[in-house]
């Protein structure tokens, strides 16, 4: 009997403040992760320098946070949960 499929959400890496765009701009998590895990990947798309991750364009959620509890506070009208990353301070 197969395994029921996984749900993941979508989140959208949009760059901003001069960080380099990374190359998957869309990628699927599942809900369960903490937004940490999403600033550790995004960490290493930026050759391992430290980034500052926003919501919204106006706030960094917790580190502790999951990504589905984001997701359903904050998504976008396509259903993706948009972050911002940047190397500065860019907002809030």
């Amino acid at each position: 009997m197969a395994a029921p499929p996984v749900e993941k959400v979508t989140l959208r890496l949009k760059s901003v403040a001069g960080a380099p765009q990374v190359a998957q701009e869309r990628v699927k998590v599942t809900p369960q992760q903490k937004f940490s895990e999403v600033s550790q990947y995004v960490r290493g798309k930026c050759q391992g320098k430290p980034v500052l991750l926003f919501l919204n364009a106006a706030f960094s959620p917790s580190p502790e946070e999951t990504v589905g509890a984001l997701h359903k506070a904050y998504k976008d009208s396509q259903g993706e949960l948009v972050v911002q990353y940047a190397f500065v301070q860019a907002w809030g």
